[in-house]
Parts: C-alpha cells; sequence; structure tokens
C-alpha cells in the first residue's frame, strides 16, 4: 500500500487516461512553480487543462446551486481514477481571442474586481521618510473611535480658525462666544493675543448617548474651517480631517479618495496619465530610427520618410538646403548640430521656397510619434520602442 501524501502539501493524480495520457499517476507540489515539458503530442495539456484545470471547474460548478447550474454547460469529468488535494484553479493558454490590450489575467477571471474591493477597505496611505500623512475621516468615524478608545473623559470639540480679527467679529455674530488657548478657556471679547488652539464648539463627556451631539459638533468645525477639526482630550490635541492630505517637504498635498475607482485603469480617476491604463506607452527609438548610416536620408538612411507627407518632405528639404547640405549626404556626413534638429526639431524659422513663407521643423521623432497610430508597424516594427 502506498503512502497517503498530505493533501495540504500536494496535488495527486492516479491513472490519469486523458487524450495521450496512458494512465499517468503523478504528485504534484503546491506551492512551487512547476513546469510540464515533453515532446509534442506527449499528453502536456491534456494533463494540465484537460485533466487538472477540467476537475478543478467541474467540482466548481457542482458546488453551485442548482438554479444556477441549470444556466450552466454541464463537464464531463475527465477519465482519471482519483484526484486529490485539488484546489480552485485558473487556467491560461496561449489562444488569445482578444486583441484588447484591457483584458488581463486579472480582469477575466475577475480578481481583479476583487482585489480593488479588498484595497479600498483596508488600503492605507503610506509616508515616506519625508512626508507626514493626514487621513480623511468622517464624523462617524471620530465619534466611534473616541467613544471606543476614550470613553468617559471631557471632550472640547474646537475649530481651529484663522484667529484674525475679521474671522472672530463674524464668529461672535454667529453666536461662538469661547476660544481655547492651552489649558484656558476665555471670552473671544477679551481676545488679545493672536495664537488660540480653536474655537470651542461643544463641552461634554465622551459617552455614547451624547454620540449625536458630538458627530454634530464635529461637523460644525468641519464646516468652519474647511474639513479640519481638532478635538482636546484629556491634556492632548488630536487633528482630523475631512479628506486625506499628505504633507511632502512642508508642502500639503491632498490625497484622492480611496475608492473602487482609485485602482481602475479602465477609468480616468485611478488609471496611469502617461499610459491611459494601457500598461505601454508606443514612441519613435532614436536609437533605431537611422537604418543605414551611409544611405542618403530619403534614399533608406531613414526608411519611416518613405510614408511621410509631401509637406514634411518639404520642409525637410528647406531644413537642410539652410544648412547648406544636399538631399543626397548620408547620415554620417551631417554634422551633430544638424543632426539633433532633424531628430527632435528646430526653433529657428527656415523659408520655403516654393511659397516664400517661413515655419519651424518640428522633427523626425515629434512629427512621427503623432502619426504613430496610422503608420503600419509591421513594416517598421524595429523603430518603435514599448515601454
Amino acid at each position: 500500500m502506498e503512502p497517503l501524501l498530505d493533501k495540504n502539501n500536494f496535488i495527486s493524480i492516479k491513472g490519469a487516461r486523458v487524450n495521450n495520457l496512458r494512465n499517468i499517476s503523478i504528485d504534484i507540489p503546491k506551492g512551487k512553480f512547476v513546469v510540464i515539458t515533453g515532446p509534442s503530442g506527449s499528453g502536456k495539456s491534456s494533463l494540465a487543462f484537460d485533466t487538472l484545470f477540467a476537475e478543478g471547474q467541474r467540482r466548481y460548478l457542482e458546488s453551485l446551486s442548482l438554479y444556477s447550474r441549470q444556466f450552466l454547460d454541464l463537464i464531463e469529468p475527465p477519465d482519471v481514477d482519483k484526484i486529490f488535494g485539488l484546489t480552485p484553479a485558473v487556467a491560461i493558454d496561449q489562444k488569445n481571442n482578444s486583441n484588447n490590450p484591457r483584458s488581463t489575467v486579472g480582469t477575466a477571471t475577475d480578481i481583479y474586481d476583487l482585489m480593488r474591493v479588498l484595497f479600498t477597505q483596508h488600503g492605507e496611505i503610506n509616508k515616506t521618510n519625508n512626508s507626514e500623512v493626514e487621513i480623511k475621516k468622517s464624523e462617524p468615524q471620530i465619534t466611534k473611535e473616541i467613544i471606543k478608545n476614550f470613553k468617559g473623559n471631557k471632550l472640547i470639540i474646537l475649530a481651529p480658525i484663522d484667529s484674525n480679527k475679521k474671522n472672530l467679529t463674524t464668529l461672535l455674530k454667529r453666536g461662538f462666544s469661547r476660544a481655547l488657548q492651552g489649558d484656558e478657556i476665555f471670552e473671544l471679547e477679551e481676545f488679545e493675543t493672536h495664537t488660540i488652539d480653536g474655537i470651542v464648539i461643544d463641552r461634554l463627556i465622551i459617552d455614547t448617548k451624547n454620540s449625536n451631539r458630538i458627530e454634530s459638533g464635529i461637523g460644525i468645525a468641519y464646516s468652519l474651517c474647511y474639513g479640519h477639526c481638532r478635538l482636546k482630550i484629556g491634556e492632548t490635541l488630536y487633528n482630523y480631517h475631512q479628506e486625506s492630505k499628505v504633507l511632502v517637504n512642508d508642502v500639503l498635498e491632498k490625497f484622492p479618495v480611496i475608492e473602487s475607482r482609485l485602482f481602475s485603469f479602465n477609468s480616468s480617476y485611478g488609471a496611469c496619465t502617461t499610459c491611459n491604463g494601457i500598461g505601454k506607452i508606443d514612441s519613435v527609438n532614436s536609437e533605431n530610427i537611422v537604418a543605414d548610416e551611409d544611405l542618403p536620408l530619403l534614399e533608406g538612411g531613414i526608411p519611416l520618410l518613405t510614408t511621410a507627407g509631401p509637406v514634411f518632405i518639404s520642409m525637410l528639404k528647406d531644413l537642410l538646403s539652410a544648412h547648406k547640405v544636399s538631399t543626397n549626404a548620408p547620415w554620417k556626413k551631417i554634422n551633430q548640430k544638424l543632426k539633433d534638429e532633424i531628430l527632435f526639431g528646430a526653433a529657428k524659422k527656415y523659408k520655403d521656397k516654393q511659397t516664400s513663407t517661413t515655419h519651424e521643423f518640428p522633427g523626425v521623432l515629434s512629427y512621427f510619434n503623432n502619426l504613430k497610430d496610422s503608420i503600419a508597424k509591421k513594416d517598421h516594427a524595429d523603430i518603435f520602442l514599448i515601454d
């Protein structure tokens, strides 16, 4: 009798007879990168897809309710004696029927959406060595937090507003009459200094029965101070913010609210602004754009120029003429200054001989980067750089 393997560490297949497999038995370790190799027709795909994945998918479908299963096609079990230790499986093969770059393993398996929910619910803004983080807290969140941690303590709700005379006069008219400075509460009418910890919104004991009053006081502080609230609990001052902010090198920057769309490359809110969520950038590679330094530019030296429009070619000829360089000159005979102007553009204006007007030369790289979507990349694949 063969020893039983730990099902938590191995996937054990006994007597697989799918397609080219001839009664194969194998133990595959979990948590390892396993490669199945062999000559064509040896049964690699039969083992991976038609046995392992097929059985995993079949077991998953059997776990669904009868109502759900009536809408799905039944899957026949693979021809195998037994499979132990099988876990839920995701199969990815080379038969890619989608050319959409936004279709990924994550989107096809729905793992992507689950990860977005995870990051949204449990994500935290991390700080670096030269930054401080101010985390967004709502009125109910603050109330729940302080009741949990400071129940029974004295609480003073403060609005840390700028203490100039105009603000204080407005606050007095709105019914706010006290301010806190250190350990002392004084009347605003007696205000003499220019530093206060905040305008007193309310004073109370932290308790569940006062939760509505606490929430209301914090909301008033937020409205007075553009989303900033300060609480004094015991001898300690606590600052709270209505939106997350990051203080980097003494510069306060707003941080986007952590929500699902922030982690979506299909949303303009969360997508990379450089690649627009595609994950790659197509641009002309200046190192490969010159195919042969011994050939003239318009005769194969820069192959892309064969696809350029007549206006651009005319502008290029004007540039060469202004530098007294023949259009038949090979790339290696052109000086570095003119090479840079040909590739990257020239700020100086050159005269068009035909129309007598002046123009700036935009540069080969800029011109073809703007036209890259209309160029047949299969003919010039070597000059495109994908980042």
